[in-house]
């Protein structure tokens, strides 16, 4: 019996090769229950057929199984997002690293360890909402682990946490505080208090991207570009160029040099181009030194609320 199951084993063989050695000598098309064999080889005649040419190493093949390394292929593919976005994924790759061990083979990672890492960010003190994201992270990894056939299933796909939702606490700043403000301000803050809170402008992302051929006087209209949309599709907007900013705005103008670039140029322009981009900047420190200056109480989230007052005089103004 053993003899002519080996024999039959032979014969199955015999006849998916020749249809391989087909395929590579005259290009032709696999046949699709060859293509069926080929899925359901072991991996050690999957290797012997790879490594006398008859077929292509498979990308699990050529792609690390180790967590360390896979997690560095990973984010060095990652081209399409933003550097912050993956300093964001490198946190979560630091904690994975952490828990599990940088030579821990992907596949050992099985659902009841994917838990054991849900409590091990619990148990770092980690707020609702980060454990959550990074939760999301790892099991955005382990997704293209298992599209790679690194992984049989994803180990953190049950793995949910609840967030909950961060409370609005912008507060309103009035005009007159701002006004108030101003007075305390050298030129650049000047120009970036107003384009925060007269033209709602996400700082420091839109206000240090505004550049001078964006901003038309003779329309009264400006372009904003903004990095932080423009995933969406939504990379820039046009909007109005607003009373209470125009005077600060063309006074910005007179005093920029002939061949200025940017509205808010020098040291903050400069600090976002380096690794980290808009976190090198650090303007809301400066900004709660400057509102204590003015003799003001400090609002929360201080830039959102001045983005969120402009708001608020737009919806009320109709």
């Amino acid at each position: 019996m053993a003899a002519c199951i080996a024999q039959w084993q032979a014969s199955t063989l015999k006849h998916h090769v020749e249809y391989l050695v087909a395929a590579r000598q005259k290009g032709a098309s696999l046949p699709a229950e060859t293509s069926v064999w080929l899925e359901q080889l072991d991996d050690d005649l999957r290797g012997k057929l790879t490594g006398v040419g008859l077929i292509e190493a498979r990308e699990s093949d050529q792609t690390p199984t180790t967590l360390g390394a896979f997690l560095d292929a990973y984010i060095a593919r990652r081209a399409d997002v933003k550097p912050a976005t993956v300093t964001n994924y490198r946190q979560t790759t630091a904690n994975l690293v952490a828990f599990y061990g940088c030579d821990r083979e992907l596949r050992s990672i099985t659902a009841a360890a994917a838990a054991d890492f849900l409590q091990y960010l619990v148990g770092e003190g980690l707020a609702p909402r980060t454990i959550a994201r990074r939760i999301q992270n790892a099991r955005m990894f382990m997704s293209d682990a298992a599209t790679r056939n690194l992984v049989a299933s994803n180990p953190f796909d049950r793995i949910r946490v609840k967030s909950k939702k961060k409370p609005r606490n912008h507060a309103y700043v009035p005009r007159c505080d701002i006004e108030q403000l101003l007075t305390v301000c050298d030129p650049t803050w000047q120009i970036i208090v107003a384009l925060s809170r007269y033209a709602g402008l996400r700082c420091p992302s839109e206000v240090l991207s505004l550049r001078w051929e964006m901003v038309d006087f003779g329309s009264g209209r400006m372009v904003v570009d903004s990095p932080k949309t423009e995933h969406h599709d939504q990379s820039s907007r046009t909007i109005p160029i607003f009373k209470a900013l125009r005077p600060i705005l063309e006074q910005a103008r007179r005093q920029a040099l002939p061949d200025a670039v940017y509205v808010v140029p020098g040291r903050y322009r400069d600090a976002c181009l380096k690794e980290g981009e808009w976190k090198n900047c650090n303007l809301r420190t400066q900004l709660r030194k400057l509102i204590s200056r003015a003799g003001l109480q400090p609002w929360p989230v201080a830039f959102h609320s001045l983005r969120s007052s402009c708001e608020t005089d737009l919806i009320r103004a109709g």
